[in-house]
């Protein structure tokens, strides 16, 4: 089966690349959430993130 992975780069490093974007989304996601008030409380204490 062909390695469709890009040249001089393995999946392992595909995959950290992919967790380390994620994170930082989700951690700017968070912040601004956070910065949003509701009067009773932020948005980000008014949701569920799964």
């Amino acid at each position: 089966m062909a390695d469709h992975a890009p040249a001089g780069r393995g999946r392992g490093n595909a995959a950290r690349e992919y967790t380390t974007v994620s994170r930082w989304y989700a951690q700017h996601l968070l912040t601004k959430m956070r910065g949003i008030d509701e009067g009773n409380g932020s948005l980000l204490d008014n949701s569920l993130v799964l």
